[in-house]
């Protein structure tokens, strides 16, 4: 059917298998009953990835939405990808997209679910929109979002056009595309994960922590801003009195992976071995299977932060090294580790914050932070700016 084909191209997931597609049926069984609402399939669509993850989209009729959610070893109640509801075809071909993006990025060097952020404006409100391209009648603004009011009676052909042209609409309504005023990337898990640990071990940022997801979605209230807004320039004024761990490339002198403790950045299943950094250097363990893998495809920071911990210190460590060359072997799968100092060897995984250059000789040092350490200070203060101007929420994405 045209609307099937217009959601997945044919190479949207040559990466991995699909197991199970009533889409078809779905979306056929609805313009032949426009009139009911109880389709009797509530999984669509299932596509199987390495690693065991799936990627499942469901339609729920009472909602009458779309659910799109990644999981890994069949944990449905905590899935790696939150569960994201979408309202029409483009919203949900866009989600899709996104999550085997997702899919990729975890496959090839650990989890790397980015975190966007946005601040909506109010020029629908102010009357400074252009007219929409049906009865404005229909539409709904709540905290700084835009939602269509449609009768339950509607067929479901004419409700997905309507979200269709909102969609297109919110585009190029105002000088702010899709209204955002303020739209910026905080991060991804690991750069979310470096801050959160470095708001908490003073344990006095109490509205940062709780700003701070743990998983794609939620939003932050425009009256928590203020508060915001004021632990960052504490945050900012006493950062230098923590640490922070940097592998730095000796030819360039340039940062290429820093944290605050213990973090692990490749995982083997088959060798069942991790390479990680903490104050001792570049490691190579060996660790127990499942929890490497809750640790890599687990979307909640402080769990993730907490699984890291118990498995450096539990492991049996194979390398370790402060000065250190790395060379990528004929494979590009693997890489050699020579220890300068004692010219010890091993062969790991290729880790994907390292640099694509054949040979590169790295250092691990520490040393106080600075505040453009953290992309996300920036972010969020742009953010909580944008919020308490306009009066409407943070939302995370």
């Amino acid at each position: 059917m045209k609307l099937y084909k217009n959601v997945f191209d044919k190479d949207l997931f040559v990466t991995g298998k699909i197991t199970w597609n009533s889409f078809e049926h779905f979306l056929k069984w609805i313009v032949d009953n426009p009139d009911k609402n109880d389709w009797d399939y509530q999984s669509l669509l299932q596509g199987n990835f390495e690693g065991n993850l799936i990627l499942d989209i469901e339609w729920n009729d009472y909602w009458q939405m779309f659910l799109i959610q990644v999981v890994a070893n069949q944990d449905w109640d905590n899935p790696v990808v939150e569960k994201r509801l979408c309202d029409d075809i483009t919203s949900l071909r866009k989600n899709v997209i996104e999550c085997v993006h997702n899919i990729k990025k975890m496959l090839v060097g650990g989890v790397d679910v980015g975190l966007d952020v946005y601040v909506n404006c109010n020029c629908y409100i102010e009357e400074k929109t252009t007219e929409p391209p049906f009865d404005k009648n229909l539409l709904r603004f709540d905290d700084g979002e835009i939602s269509i009011q449609l009768s339950n009676d509607m067929p479901q052909e004419e409700r997905w056009d309507l979200w269709d042209k909102l969609d297109k609409w919110e585009e190029n309504c105002c000088p702010h595309p899709y209204r955002r005023i303020c739209d910026v990337r905080v991060g991804n898990l690991h750069g979310i994960g470096k801050f959160y640990d470095a708001v908490m071990l003073p344990n006095k940022y109490q509205a940062l922590t709780s700003i701070i997801p743990t998983n794609n979605g939620g939003f932050v209230e425009s009256s928590q801003c203020p508060q915001v807004l004021a632990e960052l320039e504490d945050f900012c004024n006493h950062l230098e009195e923590q640490t922070g761990i940097f592998l730095v490339d000796t030819k360039t002198d340039n940062t290429i992976f820093s944290c605050v403790e213990s973090t692990l950045i490749s995982w083997n299943k088959e060798e069942k071995t991790n390479v990680g950094f903490n104050k001792d250097g570049l490691f190579v363990i060996e660790a127990d299977d499942k929890a490497s893998f809750d640790c890599f495809f687990n979307a909640n920071v402080k769990k993730v932060r907490d699984l890291t911990d118990d498995i450096v210190a539990t492991a049996k460590k194979q390398f370790c090294s402060k000065h250190f060359t790395r060379q990528i072997l004929p494979d590009e799968k693997k890489v050699l580790l020579i220890d300068i100092a004692t010219n010890k060897q091993i062969i790991a995984d290729f880790p994907s914050v390292f640099p694509e250059i054949e040979i590169v000789e790295f250092k691990i040092i520490t040393r106080p932070f600075k505040s453009n350490d953290f992309p996300a200070i920036e972010a969020l203060r742009k953010l909580s700016k944008a919020s308490i101007e306009t009066g409407n929420p943070i939302y995370w994405s």
